[in-house]
């Protein structure tokens, strides 16, 4: 076991001992933060699905507060998300389009390139 690990089970003993309703009080608060952690990835996947429904392939997921973002290539299928446009730019004639839909609760993000 290495050391760190046994100074934190110390100090978990020591303020169990000496306050045993504020370790209670912490564990509730880090069941609550782990349950809203919990439904964010439940989020997250089913956007996933959504997401492969749609054809596309996903580049990462983010969970900031509760909030999971997926990003994803743009779909072959985009009906299946019914994304809006968030942003449009267009330079030299190439117009880039970020799209998002929201499905599940978490929000799908991709970038288009039109000619």
């Amino acid at each position: 076991m290495s050391a760190s690990i046994e100074t934190m089970r110390a100090s978990a003993d020591r303020a169990e001992r000496a306050d045993p309703h504020l370790v209670s009080a912490v564990a509730a608060e880090l069941d609550a933060c782990n349950a809203v952690f919990a439904a964010a990835l439940r989020s997250a996947l089913s956007a996933v699905y959504a997401a492969n429904d749609a054809g596309a392939a996903v580049l990462s997921i983010e969970i900031h507060g509760g909030h999971p973002r997926v990003q994803v290539l743009p779909p072959t299928r985009p009906e299946k998300l019914d994304g809006a446009m968030r942003r449009r730019e267009t330079r030299d004639g190439l117009t880039s389009v970020a799209m998002v839909a929201v499905r599940h609760g978490a929000l799908i993000e991709w970038q288009e390139v039109r000619s």
